[in-house]
């Protein structure tokens, strides 16, 4: 099977800056797979850890290690940041603290790629959990986000649509209604 991923990789290396990723942190996975982006000369892995353990920047508590990347990202020593094993709480406080945080008056929604095997192109999933109970300004501002992430992967014409759990209309499921 091909990487469908191996596009956008390609074009991450033709980048002039290799970006420094700030791992909040790390539990095996999202150390592994920072390791890797770093050996294919995606990133600079900088690990923050807190509590027990090693890293470059070690803190007495994962929110310490979190203002870390937040106040970094914000500027601009990390150009983004991967969460580890701490709590998405913990890590969202600092993001959208008035102070420091990375608030820029839209919308913060998750989006992710998924590479299905059955499928011939790799799909987007968005918003896998960030906005509870979107209503139509939170719906078009999560679209809005997520052809923002495509349009910057090279997708010049993104096709969306809105999904529900089904695919008719029901009054008591609001989802269905929006």
């Amino acid at each position: 099977m091909e990487n469908r991923f191996g596009r956008i990789i390609e074009e991450v290396k033709k980048a002039p800056v290799k970006r420094r990723c700030a791992l909040v942190c790390p539990d095996e996975h999202t150390e592994k797979a920072a390791l890797a982006a770093q050996e294919m000369g995606l990133i600079e892995a900088v690990f923050l850890t807190a509590g027990k353990g090693t890293g470059d920047f070690h803190f007495p508590s994962a929110m310490e290690a979190a203002r870390e990347a937040v106040t970094g990202a914000r500027e601009r020593r990390y150009g983004m940041i991967l969460k580890g094993n701490i709590d998405t709480a913990v890590l969202l406080k600092q993001v959208v603290n008035k102070d420091y945080g990375l608030l820029t008056g839209r919308l913060i929604s998750h989006v992710a790629l998924l590479d299905i095997p059955a499928y011939h192109k790799l799909a987007v999933l968005s918003d896998g959990g960030m906005v509870m109970y979107p209503g139509r300004e939170e719906l078009a501002g999560i679209l809005e986000n997520a052809v923002d992430v495509l349009h910057a992967l090279g997708v010049e014409e993104p096709k969306v649509a809105c999904l529900a759990a089904v695919e008719k209309v029901h009054e008591r499921m609001p989802e269905t209604v929006r």
